[in-house]
């Protein structure tokens, strides 16, 4: 899905982003930026996000205004969630953080995929074995049969899997 015009868009990575910030402000050209949303916090007029693709531990920092958000993309913006953002690196007004990723329109993010409903396994907490054995997806394809140890590493590589299709990899 191609929502984001990216015709003449450079793509960074996020580690990319860290390596060449300075240049890529200095330049004052939007870039597009592919990853998972790692964390949301909605306040009165702004969101922020935190994006990540894997390429480091750190996050970018995404912000913009909340009202250039359609209904749809407000529902589907949630932790987990896939996108693909176009915007202008600037430096940060926040002395903890070199810079940050701002969205000028609505249009500049498009959620590629999201976890909204889909996804059983919780996003913060404790999974235990009792948990996993009451979702019946798990239970169906791997029964009672097997040692549980066994389980977590073939969910896990199903995991990896999937997520890895998510942009093609």
């Amino acid at each position: 899905m191609i929502c984001v015009n990216q015709n003449k868009m450079t793509h960074y990575s996020v580690l990319a982003i860290y390596q060449q910030y300075q240049t890529i402000i200095d330049e004052k050209q939007e870039i597009v930026v592919k990853g998972w949303i790692r964390t949301i916090r909605n306040q009165k007029d702004t969101t922020f996000l935190s994006i990540n693709d894997g390429s480091t531990i750190k996050n970018v920092q995404v912000v913009f205004d909340n009202s250039i958000l359609s209904e749809h993309q407000s529902t589907d913006l949630t932790y987990g969630a896939s996108v693909i953002i176009k915007g202008m690196l600037v430096q940060s007004p926040s002395p903890s953080q070199q810079f940050e990723l701002t969205v000028s329109s609505g249009e500049n993010i498009c959620v590629c995929g999201s976890i909204v409903g889909t996804n059983p396994l919780p996003s913060k907490g404790k999974i235990t074995l009792e948990y996993l054995r009451s979702i019946p997806e798990i239970d169906k394809n791997y029964g009672s049969d097997y040692k549980w140890d066994s389980v977590a590493r073939r969910v896990n590589k199903k995991l990896k899997v999937i997520t890895g299709l998510s942009y093609g990899k």
